[in-house]
């Protein structure tokens, strides 16, 4: 796991019923749900490119394979093919996911601009004022008016259950309905666990979140 030191990082809490070897839920910050929440923006092919087809199944690996080996000739412009293979990421992905896109700011889509129209290919022309793209556009983080970036706000903890459903952790007496829900009879076999989500683990999160209904038991407790 990554250091404590670990600028990066994120941190959450488990709790494990240690006999039935199961996290039941976890709690975590802004950080770490901004994390999770930003995957439903990742484009396929960046995910596919990430987890080099471990967990993709069905046809799609198939439709990547024919863009990477249909010659260029047979594409709109030069650039359709990187566009389908390596696309850009959105801005706000640089300052959320940095485990998984340690040089995403290199990466970043970027966009050109005419007076009327934008586009993220410089040599377009505008089709009402005929000219070019030739101005590049500035894209801004994702960011509240009151200066907090991401998508959750931060001043609550979050419950992450075991298969990624995210809700605020309001009262204690949700935690005792979920004990409840579980059939936990022994709160003595309840374990909590701090830990930090490195690199090596977010890649394993996002992998399980396409394949398990028990991520956070996959990734933290049943590795192999």
């Amino acid at each position: 796991m990554a250091s404590a030191s670990s600028a990066s990082a994120l941190s959450l809490k488990l709790f494990i019923d240690t006999k039935k070897d199961k996290v039941l839920f976890a709690e975590a910050g802004k950080d770490v749900v901004d994390f999770l929440f930003n995957i439903l923006s990742m484009p396929v092919a960046t995910v596919f490119r990430l987890l080099k087809t471990q967990c993709l199944i069905g046809s799609l690996g198939n439709l990547h394979q024919s863009v990477d080996e249909l010659n260029d000739t047979y594409f709109v412009t030069d650039k359709s093919k990187g566009i389908l293979l390596k696309p850009k990421l959105a801005i706000s992905t640089a300052n959320i996911a940095p485990l998984l896109f340690p040089n995403s700011s290199a990466a970043l889509k970027t966009c050109y601009r005419c007076p009327l129209h934008v586009s993220d290919d410089e040599s377009v022309r505008c089709p009402q004022c005929n000219d070019t793209m030739y101005t590049e556009a500035t894209s801004l983080p994702l960011q509240s008016r009151y200066g907090e970036g991401g998508y959750v706000k931060g001043i609550v903890t979050y419950m992450i259950m075991d298969d990624l459903v995210v809700k605020p952790t309001s009262s204690l007496s949700i935690i005792t309905d979920l004990l409840d829900k579980f059939n936990v009879k022994d709160v003595g076999a309840l374990e909590q666990k701090k830990l930090e989500i490195s690199a090596n683990e977010a890649m394993k999160m996002l992998k399980a979140s396409f394949m398990s209904k028990t991520v956070l038991t996959d990734v933290f407790l049943r590795e192999n």
